[in-house]
């Protein structure tokens, strides 16, 4: 019941008093204190037991010492907790079976960042942060110049409609997901098992809400009631009080929301000087990737929202689009200087364009109302994910509509177009969706002996794709 306050809670609000503790228990001690984890529950999360994801093909949990070493052992009452990790989980040792599972926006550029990046490749998380700078600085410097424009008139019309389609499965899937507590049920190590309607023998409230919240937006859309998806977050949210679903904070906790907010330990953490020390191929891989997959995730992205809203013309292209990869780039660098990994266009963006969003307004809207949110974070945490689940499904039925748009009595086109609407959500990435379609569109053209009828920028493209995809495994 506590966890997930819990972890926001000791994430942003308590960082200069949790970091002071030298091990788990006076950090639990300080949780508590501080009016988080009420219960007293162990919590392995950003600032206790440093929790690393799960060794890849075993599942085994994976920890970090506090020489910043990988292991799979780790000294309860002597973990110095002075650092920053970029993924937490309650660990079900430690805590008596209270095992809910907490996702921190895990995406492809994050997850390439934790577990290429620096648990696969050596570097740490400052060295991280100076890749993502660079990789960020070299998508400026292509979007500034008019490569950026036919790099998206270069892929096919057919394509550009799947990648439109690909990117609603995707946040369908996302929502479907709820964070491993939603309609689709996730084990340990993060594979699909069936649907989740049942947690440890006691019916899933969350999957239920999250049914209810669809039912009732698809209800309201289908009467074409304004602002469908904003009543139906709301009145879910209310729906999901008596369910147990919706908590509301006490006033002590709310009041401690607004002190201690800093992003200090993170801001301007770069390290220059220890690039070098993995040696130039590893870090050209790394910057040339991060810059690679943000590109394409914002292309991506773009074509699809913008399709969805009507805005491309009759080549499928986004005449606007310019200005927005130039700012996407911008935003990539500005987030390594603050101390996050990649900045990207969000696919839910898809949502507000839904409601009639189209000249900017409602980002810059979006915008402000996350500044406020830095400090009203325990007021707006009072919407739970199932409450926001429905709008995310609801959207990808929306965006689905483009698929029709693929020439599917095409065969060369076909496949290439299916790839790319089913490795989105199946790769859980936008880049690598568009990676797979432009690679088999290029070669079954190719060894279809229409060659020519394939533009040079995609020849370039498939080459970078697959190049990227080598690297970054050969990298992890």
């Amino acid at each position: 019941k506590d966890w997930t306050w819990s972890a926001n809670f000791t994430l942003g609000y308590t960082w200069n008093r949790i970091k002071n503790a030298k091990n788990l228990t006076q950090t639990n001690e300080l949780i508590r204190n501080e009016g988080g984890n009420k219960e007293g529950y162990p919590v392995n999360s950003l600032f206790s037991i440093p929790y690393a994801g799960l060794e890849p093909g075993t599942g085994i949990p994976l920890y970090i010492n506090e020489k910043g070493e990988i292991t799979k052992e780790i000294d309860k009452q002597g973990t110095d907790t002075d650092y920053l990790i970029y993924e937490g989980q309650v660990d079900p040792k430690w805590t008596g079976g209270f095992n809910t599972t907490v996702r921190y926006k895990n995406l492809s550029l994050n997850a390439f960042f934790t577990y290429t990046i620096c648990f696969g490749m050596g570097y740490t998380w400052q060295q991280g942060l100076t890749i993502v700078l660079l990789s960020g600085i070299l998508f400026l410097l292509v979007a500034v110049t008019p490569l950026r424009g036919k790099i998206i008139a270069s892929i096919p019309a057919s394509l550009k409609a799947a990648i439109a389609a690909g990117i609603g499965l995707f946040i369908a899937f996302i929502g479907l997901l709820g964070s491993g507590t939603g309609i689709i049920m996730l084990d340990s190590a993060n594979h699909i098992t069936g649907l989740n309607f049942s947690i440890e023998g006691a019916f899933n409230m969350n999957a239920l809400l999250t049914i209810i919240g669809v039912l009732i937006i698809a209800v309201l859309m289908a009467w074409k009631v304004k602002g469908a998806l904003f009543i139906g977050i709301i009145v879910t949210t209310l729906i999901g009080i008596p369910m147990g679903v919706t908590q509301i904070p006490d006033w002590e906790t709310i009041k401690a929301g607004f002190s201690n907010i800093t992003i200090a330990p993170t801001f301007f953490q770069f390290d220059f000087a220890g690039l070098l020390d993995h040696g130039v191929l590893p870090l050209i891989t790394a910057v040339v990737t991060f810059a690679v997959v943000d590109m394409f995730d914002t292309v991506g992205t773009l074509v699809g929202t913008a399709g969805t809203a009507g805005m491309l013309d009759e080549d499928g292209n986004y005449p606007k689009g310019d200005k927005a990869i130039i700012a996407d780039a911008i935003a990539t660098c500005t987030g390594a200087c603050l101390g996050t990994s990649t900045v990207t266009t969000y696919v839910e963006s898809s949502a507000g364009i839904s409601e009639g969003a189209r000249t900017g307004l409602s980002t810059i809207v979006v915008g402000i109302l996350f500044l406020l949110a830095i400090v009203l974070a325990p007021i707006a945490g009072i919407v739970p994910g199932a409450a926001t689940a429905p709008a995310l499904i609801i959207v990808g039925v929306l965006m689905l509509k483009s698929a029709a748009k693929v020439e599917w009595d095409d065969i060369e086109i076909a496949i290439p177009a299916f790839l790319t609407i089913a490795m989105m959500p199946f790769a859980y990435s936008i880049s690598d969706g568009i990676g797979f379609g432009i690679i088999s569109y290029t070669l079954i053209k190719l060894f279809r002996g229409k060659a020519k009828e394939v533009p040079v920028l995609m020849y370039v493209l498939t080459v970078l794709f697959i190049a990227a995809f080598v690297l970054s495994n050969l990298g992890a």
